[in-house]
């Protein structure tokens, strides 16, 4: 593993996790502060349940990376670069059993990698997609009041004249 793979796998695993912790501590202090001062609001309350788990599978993603490139690497790599060898050598690559093992647990953890990050992006999108009806009922809702407004200034002008 090279020096740039190694830094960027320090900045994307120390960036996620990071980023995680952060936005996990805000949306604590969010529930925390809709007990005191903001009123029932049953949306919000979850919607900050929402993010807060996606930012805990966000800080599991960033530690899975860690492991990943820490643990790992190492390993795969040397299976590569024997196969590699054996092909430039001309000759037929077997995986030992140690070896099948590990290639077996490499990829489940990058599958379960893949799985956390799709249920994370899809908690993310069922978010963004409840925000948005509730922004199109709020829209309504006021368009309602003004047709109402309306309606009754007309009423008024015609009671008058």
């Amino acid at each position: 593993m090279g020096a740039q793979q190694l830094w960027f796998g320090i900045i994307l695993t120390a960036g996620m996790a990071g980023t995680g912790l952060v936005s996990a501590w805000r949306q604590v202090l969010v529930l925390r502060n809709d007990r005191e001062t903001m009123p029932a609001a049953a949306f919000f309350r979850a919607q900050a349940f929402r993010r807060l788990f996606c930012s805990l599978l966000l800080i599991a993603l960033g530690v899975m990376m860690g492991l990943a490139l820490a643990v790992l690497e190492g390993p795969a790599q040397t299976i590569v670069d024997e196969r590699d060898a054996a092909d430039l050598a001309g000759t037929e690559f077997h995986l030992s059993d140690t070896q099948e093992r590990f290639a077996s647990l490499y990829g489940l953890f990058w599958v379960g990698f893949l799985v956390l990050l799709f249920v994370m992006l899809a908690v993310l999108a069922w978010d963004m997609w409840l925000l948005r009806r509730l922004h199109l009922h709020s829209l309504r809702e006021r368009n309602r009041q003004k047709r109402q407004i309306i309606e009754s200034t007309i009423e008024a002008r015609r009671e008058n004249d």
